[in-house]
């Protein structure tokens, strides 16, 4: 069994890989078992392109993380405040009519 999971990670050593991303690297993987300089340009070229999309789609995620936890924030102070409020409300004397 364990010879059959080492066979497979040899031939196919990015399969726990998203397709694309394996198919990328596999094309690197060839380009340099074949020397072909244009073809491991190309590879790198659009590999580049990739982990620049993935880090501005990461930044703006992070961007909105950071939002959305200064409005959740905001959120439970001002419940607190209101509660607050509230209680006092409550529990203050009623003033004589």
């Amino acid at each position: 069994m364990a010879n059959i999971v080492k066979s497979i990670e040899s031939d196919m050593p990015f399969i726990s890989l998203s397709p694309k991303y394996g198919n990328q690297l596999d094309m690197l993987k060839l380009a340099y078992d074949s020397n072909d300089i244009s073809l491991g340009s190309n590879g790198l070229k659009q590999l580049a392109k990739d982990i620049k999309f993935l880090e501005s789609t990461i930044e703006s995620q992070e961007r909105k993380n950071r939002v959305s936890t200064w409005v959740s924030v905001i959120g439970v102070i001002l419940t607190i405040v209101f509660g607050a409020v509230s209680i006092f409300q409550v529990y203050s004397p009623l003033p004589n009519l």
